[in-house]
């Protein structure tokens, strides 16, 4: 039998002695998550760190008016093949599933805009695989001033030493923002 991660399970055992007295017992587990690792993390206080510019619709904030005062977030409008940002080739050719977490913010969204995450196990030829997609109104409110964490899961597609994990905005327009911070990525 294989226990999935962090799922809790109930067991009634119950004993039978040679006089034929019964006793029942119960018990609550909870199985652990295998050890993730790890692999980057960004703050983006000093620049892009292991993430990549995706052209005009993707820039560095350091205002600080984002994702909880921080001076430096990644800031993605628009909805063009410049509204993303990405990593290099992460190695994960022996790892079975990627977890990533990060908080964001978003200004101006309207109707059922919204925001991605995509994976290319292609070196970013192709990005294929859409993780997870954020809409406005159904995963998030934007009042202007809320900040979120999200955590995704990434797991059941063929992972290479050529993943690349990428953010992609698909708004309206250039006034249209989602904020992106604190973005760290983990194998297991």
């Amino acid at each position: 039998y294989s226990a999935a991660n962090n799922t809790t399970y109930y067991y009634v055992v119950t004993a039978i002695d040679t006089a034929a007295n019964e006793s029942a017992s119960s018990t609550e587990v909870t199985s652990q998550p295998s050890a993730l690792t790890l692999l980057i993390f960004d703050d983006f206080e000093t620049g892009f760190g292991n993430w990549f510019d995706g052209g005009a619709d993707c820039v560095l904030d350091t205002s600080g008016s984002f994702v909880n005062g921080t001076s430096g977030v990644i800031n993605l409008q628009d909805d063009t093949n410049t509204s993303v940002v990405s990593t290099g080739d992460l190695s994960l050719g022996s790892s079975s599933e990627v977890f990533v977490e990060f908080d964001f913010q978003v200004a101006s969204f309207e109707g059922n805009e919204r925001f991605a995450l995509d994976v290319s196990t292609d070196g970013g030829v192709t990005f294929p695989f859409t993780a997870r997609v954020w809409i406005n109104d159904v995963d998030f409110v934007d009042d202007g001033s809320v900040y979120n964490n999200e955590s995704v899961l990434i797991s059941g597609i063929p992972l290479t030493d050529q993943t690349r994990i990428r953010f992609r905005c698909n708004a309206s327009n250039n006034g249209d923002d989602v904020y992106l911070d604190d973005i760290k990525v983990f194998e297991r």
